[in-house]
């Protein structure tokens, strides 16, 4: 049974995997959905320790925020796993 919810949601367009060098279309897709502050995050989110709260702040953002965007990237990523099963 679909939802008024997934139909919107499935009218919404794929967007085209932006080119942010990684070599898996699924990466790029996450970080297209991304705003460009929520991207410097994601990215900065990459060494061994590094705390969301951490990655905020490299990227010069609040501390808080990366709780945020760790949210949402889980979210996102749910989304186009969900697209991409959609797809086949």
């Amino acid at each position: 049974m679909s939802t008024v919810l997934d139909q919107v949601r499935d009218e919404v367009p794929v967007p085209e995997p932006a080119d942010y060098g990684f070599d898996d279309d699924r990466l790029n897709r996450v970080l297209a959905l991304m705003t460009p502050e929520e991207r410097k995050v994601c990215l900065a989110h990459t060494g061994p320790g590094c705390t969301w709260a951490d990655a905020a702040v490299i990227a010069g953002l609040p501390p808080e925020f990366g709780e945020t965007v760790r949210r949402k990237r889980i979210r996102v990523v749910k989304e186009v796993s969900r697209r991409a099963t959609a797809r086949r």
